[in-house]
């Protein structure tokens, strides 16, 4: 029985080669290249390290941080404080909410972590300076990851903020939930106006990676938990505006209230967006380029040869007598102008023009993958083997229609509704 490591690595090559056929026009020797390279990116990692260890901790012995960390604009390994140490510009550094290379009540034995305490008062933030010229942008996209192992045995509250961050446009927070709340998890909340996500249900005493997502002009930002492959939460944003939010809650970055217990690990920030499957299968691939830069057009005809020029007049006639020397020859006419050039060849079509793929024609090419390689026999696993191949399908394509995030939106919404009808078959 084949591992669901190994089913998505078969369906990796299978769509790939398949799609890649279809939407670029490459050979399909170049396609089985690219799809096995993807099949094993797919099945290795899902978007963490290599693990690690701590000794002497009772609450992380092992644990994988996300791939990459090196690639981050902005980055804090946790060592010493956050604004001494770290990227951050305030925020409180007091004893009280925070205790450096520490897990949980051990000073100073613990280099690389930092422990929230669980008392009020404390978080970090960034502010760029100037405040109206930050590098984070929603044009360019952007992310945010961090890592921590929270605690669970001092009545942690539910409603913490773990991070609060706005770019140019829209601010949100990712917080806590606890079981009082219905369950023990995470969930995002917009302030403006206000709005929250459901929870996703999580134990949060375990060490957790998470990475929160914002696409070029994305009108939503993305939760990834643990370097998973699919949105774990996607929380809807909208401008910035009053009464709910002003400018004070833009061009920030907020992180790791100290009413909740939790040692961490890192927290970095860059600018563009990725997501891990991208970023696992971009690796492997060397990246997905755009199209060919399309062949120049052949050279015009040289123009027809110009008319002979019209000849000499004859010589005067020699006198009476012997017969006189024959007239010297005419001058050759001047040589007959050059015809017109000829009209350049078209060009070819650029490569970042390369053809546009309507959504609609993902959606099928997942669901055909989706059938001839899988016996799903329930909807969830159809929709979680689905959401695999949408990422796969979606690498270094041109959605006709909005952003990728929203063709794979639009992608699992018609394989949701094309799964049912197969399975009540």
């Amino acid at each position: 029985m084949k591992t669901m490591k190994q089913t998505i690595a078969v369906m990796a090559v299978a769509l790939v080669a398949m799609w890649t056929v279809t939407a670029s026009g490459v050979t399909e020797e170049e396609a089985r290249t690219i799809a096995q390279k993807a099949a094993a990116a797919a099945s290795s990692g899902l978007g963490l390290g290599p693990a690690q260890s701590v000794e002497g901790s009772n609450y992380v012995t092992s644990y994988s941080p996300g791939n990459g960390t090196e690639d981050w604009d902005f980055y804090w390994d946790c060592t010493g404080t956050h604004i001494t140490d770290g990227w951050f510009t305030a925020g409180s550094t007091n004893s009280a909410q925070f205790n450096p290379s520490d897990i949980f009540s051990n000073p100073d034995l613990f280099p690389g972590w930092i422990t929230a305490n669980g008392n009020g008062g404390g978080s970090w933030y960034w502010y760029p300076d100037p405040r109206d010229q930050s590098p984070i942008k929603a044009e360019t996209g952007s992310m945010v990851e961090f890592a921590f192992v929270g605690i669970n045995n001092s009545g942690n509250p539910g409603g913490s903020m773990l991070l609060s961050w706005g770019d140019d446009v829209s601010p949100f927070s990712l917080k806590t939930a606890s079981s009082s709340d219905g369950a023990a998890g995470v969930y995002l909340h917009h302030d403006s106006p206000p709005n929250d996500s459901e929870v996703y249900p999580m134990d949060l005493g375990d060490y957790n990676v998470f990475r929160l997502v914002r696409e070029p002009n994305a009108s939503k930002v993305d939760l990834y938990v643990n370097g998973g492959l699919s949105p774990a939460l996607s929380l809807p944003l909208t401008e910035c505006r009053l009464p709910w939010c002003d400018g004070g809650n833009l061009n920030y970055l907020g992180a790791a209230s100290s009413t909740y217990e939790g040692a961490w690990d890192y927290i970095a920030m860059t600018s563009g967006a990725e997501t891990p499957i991208s970023r696992e299968i971009s690796a492997a691939i060397g990246g997905a380029g755009g199209g060919a830069a399309g062949a120049d057009g052949q050279d015009g005809a040289d123009g027809a040869a110009g008319a002979d020029g019209a000849a000499g007049a004859d010589g005067a006639a020699g006198a009476d007598g012997a017969a006189g020397t024959d007239g010297a020859a005419g001058t050759d006419g001047a040589d007959g102008a050059q015809g017109p050039q000829g009209k350049a060849g078209a060009d070819g079509p650029a490569g970042a023009d390369a053809p546009c793929a309507p959504c609609a024609n993902v959606t099928s090419v997942v669901f055909e993958a989706l059938c001839k390689l899988t016996s799903p026999t329930s909807l969830q696993e159809a929709l979680d083997c689905g959401g695999v191949l949408a990422n796969l399908a979606l690498l270094g394509v041109n959605p006709c229609d909005g952003t990728t995030s929203e063709c794979y939106d639009e992608v699992m919404a018609g394989l949701d509704t094309l799964v049912q009808e197969k399975l009540a078959e």
